[in-house]
């Protein structure tokens, strides 16, 4: 089957190296679309596709979700399927199987917050399970997403998540106030309407939720909390399922119980993203 991955980026001059350097593990250079939103500079290696659009107005998340959809809706005209992924997102494509498509024409992904530890001496990936980072992001049609891409109202996440993603946006420390930096410019330039309805106020307290994220995970060090390797997760762990009463009929859909918060265990990823450590 053929593939496509798609990306959307502004100032990501350290993290999209390492986002290409992972891809192209599983894509051809030229099967990789980046759509680059005004970046000061240019980012995107040669052999891969830069879609640039000028940053000379307002942000806003609706109309980024709009190109985004309509640029993999154009591109499944082209490819049998697509994956589409921020630039800290990095999913481990062996674990996913092709076949899966012919029963869940949208496939969620299994995400974790990843950060860096230590075990036993050796330097280790360490990940807290975040149902919010469970993502529908792998489809032969365009999910329904909702903003942040999040989950798909229209197609329901499979019985189990066996496709482990790594959110790295807390794995490299150096470079972590810099993105904070970067996001709350971004949201100082949100639209007043979603500003006021409350988008993106995670960017706004970047440094708050940073550190609150490693305040967390000091507590389950200290807690000694268990440390497991990855294993599928059943839905139900993971979702709460909703009703939605249309003219006709009941349709059920699943929305993110919680943040990392949400299990008091650590999972070591290091195996699965051995690279990350390169």
């Amino acid at each position: 089957m053929t593939k496509f991955l798609l990306t959307m980026q502004y100032e990501e001059n350290f993290l999209l190296p390492i986002f290409i350097k992972h891809y192209s593990q599983f894509f051809p250079l030229n099967s990789i679309y980046v759509i680059d939103h005004g970046s000061s500079d240019n980012f995107v290696p040669e052999g891969v596709n830069r879609i640039y659009i000028p940053r000379d107005r307002d942000f806003s998340e609706n109309d980024r979700l709009s190109l985004v959809k309509n640029i993999a809706d154009g591109l499944l005209k082209y490819y049998d399927y697509g994956i589409y992924a921020d630039c800290d997102e990095l999913i481990a494509l062996d674990y996913f199987n092709e076949s899966d498509l012919a029963d869940y024409p949208v496939v969620y992904v299994c995400g974790f917050d990843c950060y860096p530890g230590v075990l036993d001496g050796s330097e280790r990936i360490l990940g807290l399970a975040h149902s919010g980072m469970c993502k529908p992001l792998i489809f032969k049609e365009v999910p329904n997403w909702s903003n942040g891409f999040h989950f798909s109202d229209k197609h329901s996440p499979q019985l189990e998540l066996s496709i482990p993603m790594a959110h790295v946006r807390y794995l490299f420390p150096s470079q972590i106030s810099k993105r904070v930096e970067v996001r709350k410019r971004v949201y100082s330039s949100l639209i007043a309407r979603e500003r006021d309805e409350g988008f993106d106020m995670h960017w706004h307290e970047g440094d708050k939720t940073v550190s609150e994220f490693f305040e967390y995970s000091t507590m389950l060090e200290q807690k000694n909390t268990q440390i497991s390797l990855f294993s599928n997760f059943e839905r139900n762990r993971l979702f709460n399922e909703r009703a939605s009463q249309g003219v006709f009929v009941k349709h059920s859909f699943y929305v993110p119980k919680a943040d990392y918060k949400l299990l008091e265990e650590r999972f070591d990823l290091t195996d699965i993203f051995p690279r990350l450590l390169d």
